[in-house]
């Protein structure tokens, strides 16, 4: 073999130890990230798994396992803020309810029952503000279109009762 052929030889052994340090600390730092998003799930910090898990995903893309453990994070995580929504609508804190079934839907985009609870909560938000600006607008003398915005709220959510007994009055 010529001098040539041995400096490329050499260059080649160098980086294929180069390139198997560089896996050997990535496996490892993907094996510490996957333990701590497990002792996360284990300690019901959903939210907090699943950053972890994205994490390790980016240094190990095809593993199905820690796929799967990213997927129960999500899910777990979605639900608590899907049921923390529910709870927060029937306090009539409609605004944060939004919020967190959009947290939700971020975190488990095609659940169903997430997506039709984020649609019922906006229609609720927009009856409200109909009937906010239904009574500005009687308020300010304006019987026929404030009638309008209440029965708009009515439409959006048929137990306004507030709405309801505008109409009556007008």
């Amino acid at each position: 073999m010529d001098l040539e052929g041995d400096k490329e030889m050499h260059k080649r052994i160098g980086w294929l130890g180069v390139s198997c340090c560089l896996l050997l600390v990535i496996g490892c730092a993907s094996s510490r990230a996957v333990r701590m998003g497990d002792q996360l799930m284990n300690e019901g910090d959903w939210e907090g798994a699943v950053f972890v898990y994205q994490e390790a995903m980016k240094g190990n893309p095809r593993d199905l396992e820690l796929r799967k453990k990213l997927e129960e994070a999500r899910s777990k995580a979605a639900e608590i803020h899907f049921q923390k929504g529910k709870e927060l609508l029937k306090e009539k804190e409609i605004q944060i309810a939004i919020e967190e079934f959009q947290r939700a839907l971020t975190l488990n985009p095609l659940k169903v029952e997430h997506q039709s609870a984020l649609a019922a909560a906006l229609k609720i938000k927009e009856a409200e503000e109909h009937y906010t600006t239904g009574l500005k607008l009687a308020k300010a003398g304006n019987s026929q279109e404030a009638s309008k915005d209440f029965d708009r709220s009515l439409e959006l959510d048929p137990s306004h009762l507030p709405a309801k007994m505008m109409v009556a009055q007008l």
